[in-house]
């Protein structure tokens, strides 16, 4: 089985859903059938969060050091495709810090559809800063069993809940970005 070629037509036939349920959108907006609007909105949501979730699986897939599964070259993968690729890290830079963590936490979060399960926020934290994680970021720090980048991307999300980045009140193993978190991000881009 061709898991790229899988990945690349689960993905093609996601968007093309997605454009379709788009000009669904526009129409029922230019009819003014609001019904329709919210119904095609949760649609769009939905796909939207499908894309970033299989996104995250493909990158995940590509990871796996398999002898038969022939890593793509030119391909680059982000969480998002309207998010702009982060810098590569210059030689000998120091790991990222907790603080690294928080806008990219936020802007996976809002490609999600404001919130999602850990592994899936996590997931797709590791696919955005993917290009300024360094060989220190995939040790495992003291006793721990999680590789470093993944450990501080857990902390960060405690200290965002502390400081109001993120929903305290959310589901155990949900994360969720606050309207004080999209504010903040928003200050961040401009």
């Amino acid at each position: 089985m061709d898991m790229p070629a899988s990945f690349d037509s689960l993905l093609a036939n996601a968007r093309a859903e997605l454009r379709r349920v788009e000009a669904d959108y526009q129409e029922h907006a230019a009819r003014f059938d609001t019904a329709q609007v919210l119904r095609a909105d949760q649609a769009r949501q939905a796909l939207q969060t499908f894309i970033v979730q299989a996104e995250a699986l493909r990158a995940a897939w590509d990871a796996i050091p398999l002898q038969a599964h022939p890593q793509p070259v030119a391909r680059v993968r982000r969480a998002a495709e309207r998010v702009e690729p982060a810098p590569a890290p210059p030689a000998g830079q120091p790991p990222l810090e907790e603080d690294d963590f928080q806008v990219p936490i936020l802007r996976a979060l809002v490609n999600l559809g404001g919130r999602a399960r850990t592994a899936i926020v996590i997931d797709a934290v590791g696919v955005l800063l993917q290009d300024r994680l360094g060989p220190q970021d995939f040790e495992a720090p003291g006793n721990n069993h999680e590789i470093r980048w993944r450990y501080y991307c857990r902390w960060a999300r405690q200290t965002m809940v502390e400081t109001g980045l993120l929903r305290d009140d959310s589901p155990h193993g949900i994360w969720e970005i606050s309207e004080q978190g999209r504010a903040y991000l928003l200050a961040q881009a401009a």
